[in-house]
């Protein structure tokens, strides 16, 4: 049995949703999002994490499906990441845009923001 568990918590200011994906038992994938309380529009999508032998099998685009969801639900309107090449292949890059994510701008040391304007959800929470 598959299933992602989620976790509510606080982190400084910021409302945090904990995403595990979870293959009987074991955990293979994990990804955080979070919210500002002063920018409820906005959620931060980031620390995406799948175990090398569950890759290219839809894991991350499941927890990102459901980041999105989540994200959602609590009334942003978009889904922000920073990309860094130091912490990951081109290819990365490249499987967030495939996702539907834009970049917005490049900063210092490279570090590419993008956005994903999301779906509005009747009945997200504001």
């Amino acid at each position: 049995m598959t299933e992602i568990l989620k976790f509510n918590t606080k982190w400084n200011d910021s409302d945090r949703t904990i995403l595990l994906y979870v293959m009987e038992d074991k955990p293979i994938g994990s990804a955080i999002i979070d919210i500002n309380p002063r920018d409820k529009d906005e959620g931060m999508f980031w620390n995406l994490q799948v175990d090398k032998e569950f890759r290219h099998m839809g894991t991350a685009t499941r927890l990102l499906e459901e980041a999105t969801k989540v994200a959602s639900e609590k009334g942003c309107i978009m889904l922000c990441l920073e990309w860094n090449p130091k912490d990951s292949g081109g290819w990365v890059l490249d499987w967030y845009k495939r996702k539907g994510f834009a970049i917005q701008d490049s900063g210092r040391c490279g570090i590419v923001r993008m956005i994903m304007k999301l779906p509005s959800r009747k009945g997200a929470k504001k």
